[in-house]
């Protein structure tokens, strides 16, 4: 991951990053006695989850996108990345609507 820009706003920082995979994710840094007195360890640790998931997620749509403008057929990559054929065409036409 490539550090594009670091901001700070209100006593925090907010920085864009570019993955690996050229997807674009800005994070905000919260000082921790910020996040004790927001809310209890477990729906923190339950919302790191979700916003992980939801990274994944976008990680092998952005995967899915690059296969077929490259000509890739849904089948293929389908097999390729683990995917259901129908999930790689639900992507495809999503994109495209």
């Amino acid at each position: 991951m490539k550090c594009l820009e670091t901001r700070k706003r209100n006593g925090m920082k907010w920085r864009r990053y570019r993955t690996d995979d050229g997807r674009i994710v800005t994070t905000l840094e919260v000082p921790e006695s910020v996040l004790r007195g927001a809310a209890p360890a477990d729906r923190l640790a339950a919302r790191l989850a979700a916003w992980e998931r939801g990274q994944a997620q976008r990680a092998r749509r952005h995967a899915v996108l690059q296969r077929i403008a490259e000509g890739v057929k849904p089948l293929a990559i389908a097999h390729e990345l683990g995917l259901s054929t129908r999930e790689v065409q639900r992507i495809k036409r999503v994109r495209h609507a």
